[in-house]
């Protein structure tokens, strides 16, 4: 019990509730209480334990802990069906065609006694929206990764244009729009007499693929390096949209672009 303990006169108090009431204790008696009570390596800061050249730990070894080696993994490999063509449905999974499709996915992993790893990740292998990523090292000192994804954005497959040429989804390839040579010009859609004659399909989707590698290490405490490059391609085609005063289109514009990163940090 603490009741015999006060503070000085006049001082602040402290109201500490006990199983038969409320006992008053001084600020400086339980500032003193706290530093009999604690030992001095609970107010001291932390710093890495130094062993002793003769200290045996070779036999210091935790009983109940759990620590795992060696390889394990699993896989998964079926097939799955889609019964419509949807770009709706499939404008980010990669399933906007009817039929089979392959499922495949996979998880290695591999652990060492020295904090080694290893870990593979594979998914989505028979879709456009497989990825991979490798990661490995040495928990603590460094780590190294490895990644490649696709990630399809699927818009339209009912969109149409009388334009010719743009890209390799519209047949030639080149670089420039145009029009048929029989095309009647109009103020309006309406008086443009070969407008149906002279529409095609113009898919409107884009695919991109990224990959990916990069690392860390830590060569001192409260130090670690790191760098990461990115590599990005990115094609298809989108609907654009073109002015001239009073007159308005959309045109398919091509969609044809590489970037790379690059990352560096110390920290």
């Amino acid at each position: 019990m603490l009741g015999g303990l006060h503070g000085r006169p006049g001082g602040r108090e402290a109201m500490l509730k006990t199983g038969k009431g409320l006992t008053t204790v001084g600020a400086t008696s339980l500032a003193v209480l706290l530093y009999l009570v604690l030992p001095a390596s609970a107010l001291a800061d932390t710093t890495d334990p130094v062993i002793p050249a003769d200290l045996d730990i070779s036999r210091w070894a935790c009983e109940y802990c759990i620590v795992e080696s060696g390889y394990s993994g699993e896989a998964e490999l079926g097939a799955g069906y889609v019964s419509d063509d949807s770009f709706k449905f499939g404008e980010y999974n990669g399933l906007e065609d009817d039929g089979a499709f392959v499922i495949g996915n996979a998880t290695a992993r591999y652990r060492d006694g020295n904090a080694g790893y290893l870990d593979l990740k594979i998914r989505d292998l028979g879709l456009d929206t497989r990825s991979l990523d490798v990661e490995g090292g040495r928990q603590g000192r460094y780590r190294l990764f490895l990644t490649y994804d696709e990630i399809p954005h699927n818009i339209s497959d009912s969109a149409k244009t009388p334009y010719l040429g743009n890209s390799p989804y519209l047949g030639s390839g080149d670089a420039t729009l145009e029009l048929p040579t029989d095309w009647v010009t109009a103020g309006s859609t309406a008086g443009m007499t070969e407008l149906a004659g002279s529409l095609r399909n113009a898919d409107l989707e884009t695919q991109r693929e990224r990959f990916g590698i990069g690392g860390a290490f830590i060569p001192g405490r409260k130090w670690e390096t790191s760098f990461n490059f990115r590599h990005e391609v990115r094609d298809g085609q989108l609907a654009s949209g073109g002015a001239f005063f009073f007159n308005a289109a959309q045109l398919v514009e091509p969609i044809d672009y590489v970037t790379d990163e690059l990352e560096a940090a110390v920290t």
